[in-house]
Parts: structure tokens; C-alpha cells; sequence
């Protein structure tokens, strides 16, 4: 049931627009790990940049029963730092939550979420993206269950009162050719790279992270959960390529995955791209570290020769090309239209098409004989985005807020 005991909301100071009660969607409808995760990450970071702006914005953030400590995780600091102005309420309700929380306009930040179409008050959804509508052979095994999702965004986004994109990739495909949307009713707002994130974290010394995961050596990182787009059984094939040449012979260089290989997507296919390694120390050059706690995560960038993204498909510029260049540390990327929105110019990147693993190796090449001469001049071709903050990011959803209160009826 709803959170009978909850103290009383404090008063927040008045802000200049009509809504400053913002309800935070999370009722999921099965039980999931948010932290630490892209989803748990995301509404972490917009979350603290709308409670920094000058608006006096009150957060309340509705979760199911089973997810209720999976959301106190995520919110921990963000309570302790933003005392009284985030509320947590937790049920399986609707007529619960629609009656008690008192959210003047909601922000759902995943499209799966079939409870947010019974939400009484303006929605404003985040798209990421519907990536099995660009790879249905890759999706194919579980067809229902995207069929369901499908339908469940076709239903939020119709009732929303606006859909906000990462890209003009997505909102060009998902929103108008996928969810036929009208134009008015979408929105891009940009990710920021985590530096207020990697500013708390600090770093981890040399010694203690290459000892604690045996990263002894040089190595180029994919810091990425397996997915079946993310594309690892290429890159495992390509790296075995590179390590085959002379150059990659003397360069002892290491792979680097962030993830399990048991029981992921594609375990098969990467098995097989693993089992084709004859030499046993390139076959003992590549190292599955599983998941990393996330104040790690800017050390392992740090401390890399290289960070290479070579997923298939992204519904915004990858989060490693920028994580990667705020640690000074060079990237090679596959050449994604939704990246060339964000990197107009690719010169001073190792770049590959993500399908073609010589390409690949060759940008594994290259990313190691150029080293980290090169990071200055691809810190530069991301120009203003690698200086955008999540402070921008709130202030651009607030911004449809305040779009949203005035359209709305006093």
C-alpha cells in the first residue's frame, strides 16, 4: 500500500510557473535492478539537475512494493543532499497513486512501463529508443514480448503530452516513422556526459584497480552490459585479428568487457568467437570482468590505452565516447548515424563499420599507435556536448514543464 507513515512534504520555495510538484514514474511492472544500470543512471543524473535549478521543484517518485528498496538505492544521495524535496511513495495501486502523490506533471522514463497509460495528470515520456524495429532478426527470438512493448508505447505516447527523444535519429524513426507522432508533440534533448557523476566518484589508484582485476599490461576497454546489438562476438573476432599481426604480436594490449559472459545474449555466438582462438595467451587476452561497482568505472576508462564502442546501434551518441574522452582516455567507435549528429567530424577517431571485423581490427590499430596524442583533438570534434551538464539537461525538461503548464487549464 501507499506509504501511510511518510512525514509531511515541507514547503518548497514558490517558483515562477504553475507546476513545481514533479512525480517521478518507476512502477515497473515486475521487479528490476535500477542501480547502477542505464535507467537507474539516467533518472539519478536529471533528477539531481532538476532539484538544482532555481525552481523550487519537489520531486515524488512512485514505485511498485517489490521495487520500493531498489528505488531508496537509487535515491540515496540524492535524500541525504536534497533533504525533504524528494518524497518516495510506494504501491501497486493506481487509484493509490493517482489520489495520494501529489505530482502536478509526471516524467516516465521508460516506455515499457504499462501502468503510466492509467496516470490522471500530463506525461511526459522518454523514448530512448525501440531498437527491435531496427534489428527484428536479432529480436525475433522473443517477438511477443516486443509486441507487447510496442503496443504499451503506442498507447503512452498517444496520451502523452510530449515524447522526448535523445536524438534526431530516434524521434526521426521512432517517434514519426514507428509511433507516427505529430511533429509538435516531439522533443530531442541531449544526454550530458557524467562529469558532475565522475567528479564524486574521484579516481581509484593504478595499483588498486589493474591488481583487483588483474589488468596487468595495456588494455582497450567495452565498458557495456551484453546486449544482442552491443555486437561483442565482432569485436572478440576482431580483436583475435589485430592480436594475429605483427604489431598486435609486440603490443601485449588486452580486451576488456564489463559484463558476464554466462547467461547473456549472444553467449553463444561469443563462445564460438572465443573457441576460435588457437593461441591460448590471445584466448587469455581477453577478460570478462563482470559488472563493476560504477565508482570504478572512470579508473577503468583512466587507466585504458583505448575505449572501443563497436555496438550496432544506439539511441543516442554512446555514453563510453564521452565517459572515455572526460577521462582523457582515445576512442574508436563504429560509424553510427546517431553519432554523426553529435561528431560532425571524425578525422581524429579510429572509426570501422561495425559489421566489417577488418575494419575493426584496423581501428584497433590505429587506436593503439595513435595512444592519447590524439584525445585533445577528439575532445575538440565533440565540441560543446562533452561541456554539457545534467543541470542543461533539466533545465531543457523544464522547459517543456513550463510548455506544459501554460497549455493547461488553471
Amino acid at each position: 500500500m501507499l506509504a501511510a507513515a511518510s512525514p509531511p512534504v515541507p514547503e518548497a520555495p514558490r517558483s515562477s510557473g504553475k507546476y513545481r510538484n514533479i512525480g517521478i514514474f518507476l512502477c515497473f511492472g515486475s521487479q528490476i535492478s535500477m542501480d547502477g544500470e542505464g535507467i537507474g543512471r539516467f533518472i539519478a543524473r536529471l533528477s539531481e539537475g532538476l532539484l538544482a535549478l532555481d525552481k523550487g521543484y519537489m520531486l515524488h517518485v512512485a514505485t511498485t512494493e517489490a521495487n520500493f528498496k531498489e528505488t531508496n538505492a537509487v535515491f540515496h544521495a540524492l535524500l541525504e543532499r536534497f533533504k525533504g524535496r524528494i518524497q518516495i511513495h510506494h504501491s501497486d495501486s493506481m487509484d493509490m497513486i493517482n489520489r495520494n502523490v501529489p505530482a502536478d506533471v509526471w516524467i516516465v522514463p521508460y516506455i515499457g512501463m504499462a501502468l503510466a497509460q492509467y496516470l490522471q495528470k500530463p506525461i511526459i515520456v522518454c523514448l530512448h529508443d525501440l531498437v527491435y524495429l531496427h534489428f527484428p532478426e536479432l529480436y525475433a527470438g522473443n517477438q511477443a514480448h516486443y509486441q507487447y512493448v510496442h503496443a504499451i508505447a503506442q498507447k503512452i505516447t498517444a496520451r502523452a503530452a510530449a515524447v522526448v527523444f535523445d536524438s534526431e535519429f530516434t524521434r526521426r524513426h521512432e517517434g514519426h516513422k514507428f509511433l507516427s507522432l505529430p511533429e509538435h508533440q516531439t522533443t530531442v534533448i541531449r544526454f550530458a556526459a557524467p562529469r558532475e557523476e565522475y567528479s564524486a566518484f574521484g579516481v581509484v589508484s593504478e595499483d588498486t584497480i589493474r591488481s583487483k582485476y588483474k589488468l596487468y599490461g595495456p588494455y582497450i576497454v567495452f565498458p557495456s552490459v551484453i546486449r544482442l546489438h552491443k555486437n561483442h562476438e565482432r569485436l572478440v573476432d576482431a580483436f583475435h585479428r589485430f592480436r594475429l599481426t605483427e604489431i598486435g604480436a609486440a603490443s601485449g594490449l588486452k580486451l576488456i568487457f564489463t559484463d558476464d559472459l554466462v547467461n547473456r545474449p549472444r553467449q553463444q555466438e561469443i563462445t564460438a568467437a572465443l573457441n576460435a582462438i588457437g593461441d591460448p595467451g590471445i584466448r587469455s587476452s581477453i577478460q570478462f570482468l563482470g559488472r563493476i561497482p560504477s565508482g570504478e568505472l572512470p579508473s577503468l576508462y583512466k587507466y585504458a590505452s583505448g575505449t572501443i564502442v563497436p555496438t550496432l546501434f544506439e539511441g543516442s551518441c554512446p555514453f563510453p565516447i564521452l565517459e572515455s574522452l572526460l577521462m582523457d582516455t582515445p576512442v574508436a567507435y563504429g560509424r553510427l548515424e546517431v553519432v554523426e549528429e553529435v561528431i560532425a567530424d571524425p578525422s581524429s577517431f579510429a572509426t570501422f563499420n561495425p559489421l566489417d571485423q577488418l575494419e575493426m581490427a584496423d581501428a584497433i590499430a590505429r587506436l593503439w599507435l595513435h595512444g592519447k596524442s590524439v584525445v585533445p583533438e577528439q575532445k575538440a570534434a565533440l565540441g560543446g556536448i562533452l561541456h554539457r551538464n545534467w543541470i542543461d539537461v533539466a533545465r531543457d525538461y523544464s522547459a517543456i514543464v513550463d510548455n506544459i503548464a501554460a497549455s493547461t487549464p488553471s
